[in-house]
């Protein structure tokens, strides 16, 4: 495996090597009054810097292949995914081999969520860094994934929540939703809704777009519903989710949650969620007993 190696010499000067195994001898590659390892335990990446100088280089080896790019020493250098990365007026960069010549690739502004339980476990990182980088009038959103840049898209937007997951905003509006381990967009299926703090998703018809409905809220698979402050009372919405669209059923002041078992009272009438489904009964409600009762009398 090829490496760096650094000696100081008695006239205070670093001087930096790199190593191929297969030839013999070391080749010297550059020296400064400064130098250290961008990690300690990675002896392919070498940072040289002058007292007098406002820059620094960067060293880096890449399938036996030394790169060198020079940045503001008060540029940030790190590692995303084993990917060296370095950033400079506020973008972040890296260097990519391609046809065995270096290229230095723009990723853009560097962002990050962080994953909580337990989308942590299930995605194998507390942290999930992305890019954005202004192409156009668009926004590209990219990622590493396996050591590799990976492309997602490019958007009129791209927002992020806290379930661990980034939306590319298209300018009519739909939606692409990605996941840490993302090559591709996600692919909705009927009834699979989500939601978060914001609203909630709606898979648009057999595609990988997604709609989404700010304010809203998921009551089962195939229901949603919206409070809404009218006056001085709290109306309710309630709606079938149709494909990707939402058709309303019944609008009120006068609504409850219930729970054991867990149900929607909306003007006496019980909207039944079957628990092993998810399922909300939106065509066959039942009326409260009292309902049942004051209904009795009027038929006399």
């Amino acid at each position: 495996m090829s490496k760096f190696i650094l000696k100081n010499t008695n006239d205070g000067i670093c001087h930096l090597y790199f190593d191929d195994p297969s030839k013999e001898g070391f080749l010297k590659v550059g020296q400064a009054n400064q130098a250290k390892f961008v990690r300690d335990s990675n002896p392919l990446y070498v940072v040289l810097s002058n007292d007098n100088e406002a820059t620094k280089t960067l060293f880096g080896i890449i399938d036996n292949k030394v790169f060198q790019v020079t940045m503001p020493k008060n540029s940030k250098i790190s590692f995303i995914d084993w990917t060296c990365v370095y950033e400079r007026n506020k973008l972040t960069y890296t260097m990519v081999l391609k046809q065995g010549v270096f290229e230095e690739t723009l990723l853009g502004k560097r962002m990050w969520n962080t994953l909580s339980f337990p989308s942590n476990m299930e995605y194998g990182k507390l942290e999930w860094t992305y890019f954005v980088k202004e192409v156009g009038n668009e926004v590209e959103l990219s990622h590493f994934l396996g050591g590799k840049i990976v492309k997602l898209g490019k958007y009129a937007s791209v927002k992020s929540n806290s379930n661990a997951k980034i939306f590319g905003v298209y300018a009519d509006g739909l939606i692409d939703v990605f996941n840490p381990n993302s090559t591709e967009p996600e692919k909705g299926k009927p009834f699979e809704s989500y939601c978060d703090e914001k609203g909630i998703f709606v898979p648009y018809d057999n595609t990988t777009k997604w709609v989404f409905y700010p304010g809203y809220c998921l009551l089962g698979k195939n229901a949603a519903y919206e409070l809404k402050k009218v006056s001085n009372a709290i109306v309710i919405s309630l709606y079938r989710i149709t494909g990707h669209k939402l058709d309303l059923i019944k609008v009120s002041q006068n609504f409850q949650f219930k729970s054991t078992p867990y149900r929607l009272l909306i003007d006496d009438m019980y909207y039944k969620i079957n628990l092993n489904d998810n399922l909300v009964d939106l065509d066959n409600p039942v009326p409260t007993f009292k309902k049942k009762i004051t209904d009795f009398f009027k038929k006399l």
